[in-house]
């Protein structure tokens, strides 16, 4: 795994954006 992509995600417990080097679920 080379790519260090982040994604955008939002925290389910908190609500908070935060970014992800991994594919969150949608």
């Amino acid at each position: 795994m080379s790519d260090r992509e982040l994604h955008k995600a939002v925290c389910s417990e908190c609500g908070q954006e935060c970014e992800v080097p991994f594919k969150p679920d949608p």
